[in-house]
């Protein structure tokens, strides 16, 4: 008997050139990739853990910065001074949403982006206690910080030049698949010095509300939307100090209260601050999503918008409106020239308030009101007005019969849709 040993031998392949073409691209990704991250570190912020607040208007907050974050920090800073303005103030609070923003992108996937709209941004601003209500967002993923910066050098200049801008937030995270930065910056505008105040309160509470009006704005009226009943206004008094004071009363059932506070400057009315508080036991309701007709066209923006409108007139127990074309005339005039401008005012730098183009236009009103807005659609700019309780009291406000609208589309320079909408109301004499 012999014994027999078998030797088993894989066979040989060749590194065919075909072979490195294969895995080429992935080497040379994962080369670049190394290499970017020689020169930056590729390292996510540390960031503290995301904290819910209690109060907005909280000043205290100071975040440390990544590296990236600084370098951009230094670029708004260059380009204002680019434009000839004093750079916008870094805010702890909008780097806190910044960030928040960038996390929940991050974790749904860089699809979400060609999605993202300030809606989201907003619930951030209620979450950790920002009350600010005119900002401007830009949200990009890069695969290097400097190409970002080159892309939007000239649109965030222009943004710059307007001196418009008080504050900003920002966040600079890398991603390590698909590997790249995801960059958030947010531009504010903040005329007030608000002092504290509380996200939560509870039935029959009296909270005093006070602060400083900025920038030379004067009239500060704070309006407070219950969650049941009309819209109620209060002038306030300014000290001699330029202070103002007074006490919010929520006496009108359990539900979310929406305290606006607003100022007269050259461009007349503006909304400084918007502060969503919990009344009492709120519970979370789930309304029923509203069908609506795509924007295609400013017609069909204007379509819907004025359905909204009557809806929510109806719902109030009010009359619906009519269309009146005199009205929608003077409101896509405004609209057409706030486009054009890069504004959003009530006060033209050439036809006045909205009473003045109405009366220049032979209208024969006894009662005018107008909302302004610019949003990323003409959905988003409306439901913003019926957020604010200062423009909610003109679309709810009984004595108004008639309406007309002016709908722009735009871009916002950074391939984004922008919409500026104007809503004129009247009561008219004779009809």
């Amino acid at each position: 008997m012999s014994n027999r040993h078998n030797t088993f031998s894989a066979p040989r392949r060749r590194f065919s050139s075909k072979t490195l073409l294969y895995f080429l691209p992935g080497l040379l990704l994962v080369f670049l990739v190394a290499n970017i991250c020689l020169e930056t570190g590729c390292q996510s912020s540390s960031l503290p853990a995301f904290v819910e607040t209690a109060v907005y208007n909280n000043s205290t907050r100071i975040l440390p910065l990544s590296k990236e974050e600084i370098e951009l920090v230094g670029t708004v800073q260059a380009w204002s001074a680019q434009a000839g303005r004093a750079a916008p103030e870094l805010d702890g609070g909008l780097t806190y949403v910044a960030r928040s923003v960038v996390e929940e992108l991050r974790h749904r996937g860089p699809n979400l982006l060609s999605e993202f709209n300030n809606t989201l941004v907003q619930e951030k601003m209620v979450k950790y206690g920002v009350s600010d209500s005119a900002f401007r967002t830009q949200v990009a993923m890069s695969f290097r910080l400097s190409d970002w910066e080159t892309q939007s050098a000239d649109a965030l200049r222009t943004e710059l030049a307007t001196g418009r801008y008080t504050h900003f937030g920002i966040s600079v995270v890398w991603n390590w698949w698909p590997p790249g930065y995801y960059i958030m910056l947010i531009l504010s505008r903040r005329p007030v010095a608000l002092d504290p105040f509380p996200k939560k309160a509870a039935e029959f509470d009296r909270v005093e509300l006070s602060g400083t009006l900025l920038e030379g704005l004067k009239k500060p009226t704070a309006f407070v939307s219950p969650p049941q009943g009309t819209v109620v206004e209060n002038l306030l008094d300014i000290h001699p100090d330029g202070s103002f004071r007074t006490h919010i009363f929520f006496n009108n059932g359990p539900g979310i209260y929406r305290v606006e506070i607003s100022g007269e400057g050259s461009m007349g009315p503006e909304i400084v601050a918007l502060m969503p508080v919990e009344v009492g036991n709120v519970k979370d309701v789930e309304s029923a999503p509203i069908e609506v007709p795509i924007e295609e066209n400013e017609e069909k923006a204007k379509i819907l918008v004025f359905s909204l409108i009557n809806r929510e007139r109806k719902a109030a127990g009010l009359n619906e409106l009519k269309m009146e074309p005199a009205l929608g005339k003077i409101a896509q005039s405004h609209a057409d020239e706030m486009q054009r401008l890069k504004y959003a005012a009530h006060r033209s730098p050439t036809t006045g308030m909205a009473a003045d183009r109405a009366n220049a236009a032979g209208i024969p009103w006894l009662r005018i009101g107008e909302n302004v807005a610019v949003n990323q659609s003409a959905l988003q700019a409306h439901q913003s007005l019926m957020e604010s309780p200062a423009h909610r009291a003109n679309v709810l406000d009984p004595a108004f019969e008639y309406i007309g609208l002016g709908i722009v589309f735009d871009d916002d320079n950074h391939g984004n849709r922008q919409v500026y909408l104007v809503e004129n109301y009247a009561k008219l004499q004779n009809r």
